[in-house]
């Protein structure tokens, strides 16, 4: 009896391993992106001109990786928490001027929650490999 409470404890692990391809919970994945910005001197910047977003990817509820046309990627780290980030299909962009993003004054928010602003604490400019390096965080690893 013992030991199939242990192999139904076991089967029941792994399904729920099976089921969450993260790795890493929130708070590590987004200490993790810190360190990577960090280790790989990754500088955030003021502002982006010219600024228009083609599509984007929650990474966690401080964390958006965002693609704008001519193949720019951005990471957006928000200055607290983000409402409904992981389950919004848009994203509604809040800027102080038109064609640019600014750190400190432009938000974004989720089209349930319009008028809770997730305010831009920063802005870091990636490559399509860091971009890549970023989004595997937290994943498993490819056997």
């Amino acid at each position: 009896m013992k030991k199939l409470l242990a192999l139904s404890t076991l089967v029941l692990i792994t399904a729920g391993c099976a089921t969450n391809p993260d790795t890493l919970s929130r708070q590590e994945k987004n200490e993790a992106y810190q360190a990577y910005f960090s280790d790989n001197e990754i500088s955030a910047v003021k502002r982006v001109n010219n600024f228009k977003m083609n599509n984007w990817q929650s990474l966690t509820d401080r964390y958006i990786a965002i693609k704008s046309p001519f193949k720019k990627r951005y990471v957006i780290e928000f200055k607290g928490r983000c409402q409904e980030l992981d389950y919004a299909q848009t994203l509604i962009t809040h800027q102080t001027t038109t064609y640019q993003l600014s750190k400190n004054f432009d938000a974004f928010s989720v089209p349930e929650y319009p008028n809770f602003k997730c305010y831009i604490k920063d802005i870091y400019p990636v490559s399509d490999e860091q971009h890549k390096a970023i989004l595997a965080i937290g994943k498993p690893l490819d056997k």
